[in-house]
């Protein structure tokens, strides 16, 4: 079966301040390890000038509301297809940062379950 999830980021004007939005690599759309998951495909569709995507990992046994828990695996900062690797196990999660300049940033999803 193949699952799919899309946000939009709205990301701010402040250089270095994170979008509100935070998309979960899980099923439910909460903070979940995948354990069955080879990859993930993603697709940037709208990116504003500087801003970039970053996939973070959970560290063991951190705490999600916890930033400094949390540990930038890949950073995207172009529009186009990219492959995330699952990491399986471990809780993972999209978040967008601005460069400087409003505007949205459109991230889509997809993976393949048994």
């Amino acid at each position: 079966m193949i699952r799919r999830r899309r946000e939009t980021f709205a990301v701010p004007i402040g250089a270095g301040d994170y979008a509100p939005e935070v998309l979960y690599l899980s099923l439910s759309g909460a903070a979940e390890a995948l354990d069955f998951v080879n990859e993930y495909e993603g697709l940037c569709e709208a990116l504003p000038t500087d801003a970039e995507l970053y996939v973070e990992v959970l560290r063991l046994d951190g705490d999600i509301a916890e930033p400094t828990d949390w540990f930038v695996l890949e950073t995207i900062g172009a529009t186009g297809m990219t492959s995330i690797d699952p990491h399986l196990g471990w809780k993972m999660r999209v978040r967008a940062k601005s460069g400087g300049t409003a505007g949205d940033a459109d991230f889509s999803l997809a993976w393949k379950t048994a």
